[in-house]
């Protein structure tokens, strides 16, 4: 394993640059115990950058096979993979990341891991169906693909690694970072959502230093679909029906899956969301007019009526927080009326601070409605931030943007 590392570290062009770099950050667990053993079969990556390897499955591996798996779960980091599961349903997450993943790989001559999902001629056959154009598609349209045309049991019969996960081994990494203490009997527990979407934020950080500083030379396929995150086309309505619909689910090791535990195996159970908190931030300074607040209202409201577990709290701001409201059924009327200060500047950093006054952080969006003319933190958030505005083709220094219809 240490041999691997540093030779992928030490091959400093093309590729290899960009794969040394994040690989520095990995935290190597070795799967120790019995129970570790079973949860980790193979290999696995959180988050974090927890890199989890069961010894007897890299026990018959070569230089060159072990190289292309630890680039394999750089990848999964680098796409957010693990942060991005939500509620959808693990198995096939797992097999659309990997799909994505191995035709990066595959592009770039890897070895291919026996038994691992590899797209041939940018294609892939589950089942009956065959998926094209691999490449081109995000993550996310590859699940919903593979969802809408797959039966389970074509599912259930790819020999996937099933290598996201959202546990994180309990005891520190030792000097060298190849190996982890195996804490208690298991060794592992369930990261925070917190946690994840903190890791997640730290983890786009370093791909975008490690493209960088390794000359652009991040793989083709992870470009476009980073891309297509941080730039998307849909309406900022939908990008949140999208993500909400997600999260409907959440999977938890407190309540195991019974069509799993049935047959022997111990996989975590879903569980409905119970609550999700959402800000909505308006910026009354006269940026946006008073048609388009209240459309943004009605389609806060809809997106509520639709998720149950949803709470929303609405801000209006200019250069101070002037309100804090939770939306209610009550009070939507008199929000939808919502006063337009106009004339002053706006700065945006009361909100966040009164979202962490008020809210302690834990939401899981910011949605600022707003012209972006103001002064932004210097830190980003631990949670996503979408910038809902009129203004094209203006740099933000965090979050995504989205233009208002």
């Amino acid at each position: 394993m240490r041999a691997t590392k540093i030779r992928i570290m030490t091959q400093n062009q093309g590729l290899w640059s960009f794969f040394g770099q994040l690989l520095t950050f990995l935290n190597f667990i070795e799967a120790k115990t019995p129970g570790m053993e079973k949860q980790i079969p193979t290999a696995a990556v959180n988050a974090k950058g927890d890199f989890f390897f069961n010894p007897k499955f890299l026990k018959d591996m070569d230089k060159n096979k072990l190289m292309s798996l630890m680039c394999h779960e750089i990848l999964h980091l680098a796409y957010s993979h693990p942060s991005r599961t939500g509620g959808r349903d693990p198995k096939i997450w797992n097999i659309a990341a990997d799909l994505k993943v191995n035709q990066d790989l595959t592009e770039a001559s890897l070895e291919q891991i026996k038994g691992g999902l590899y797209p041939t001629n940018d294609s892939y056959k589950i089942g009956k169906k065959t998926i094209v154009k691999i490449s081109t598609k995000t993550t996310e349209q590859l699940y919903q693909e593979i969802y809408d045309n797959c039966t389970r049991e074509e599912v259930e019969n790819q020999q996937v690694m099933q290598d996201l996960t959202n546990l994180q081994g309990e005891g520190n990494p030792s000097d060298d970072g190849d190996e982890g203490k195996e804490g208690n009997s298991s060794g592992l527990k369930e990261m925070s959502p917190s946690e994840i979407k903190a890791s997640e934020l730290d983890w786009q950080a370093k791909v975008k230093a490690a493209s960088l500083q390794s000359q652009g030379t991040m793989p083709a396929g992870l470009r476009r679909e980073l891309n297509e995150l941080e730039n998307p086309t849909i309406s900022w309505h939908e990008l949140l029906r999208q993500r909400f619909r997600s999260m409907q689910y959440r999977r938890t090791w407190k309540k195991p899956s019974k069509r799993w535990f049935s047959m022997g195996y111990y996989f975590q159970g879903r569980l409905k969301e119970k609550s999700v908190k959402c800000v909505a931030a308006i910026d009354t300074s006269g940026s946006i007019g008073d048609a388009q607040i209240k459309r943004a209202f009605s389609e806060l409201w809809g997106l509520m009526q639709e998720f149950k577990f949803l709470e929303v709290h609405v801000m209006s701001c200019d250069a101070q927080v002037w309100t804090v409201d939770k939306l209610t059924e009550k009070n939507k009327g008199d929000l939808l009326n919502i006063a337009l200060k106009g004339g002053g500047g706006t700065d945006f950093r009361p909100v966040f601070d009164r979202v962490h006054e008020l809210l302690n952080d834990q939401i899981d969006t910011l949605a600022f409605f707003t012209d972006l003319y103001g002064t932004f933190p210097e830190d980003s958030p631990n949670y996503q931030t979408i910038w809902i505005t009129d203004t094209k083709d203006y740099a933000v220094p965090f979050g995504r943007t989205v233009l208002l219809d």
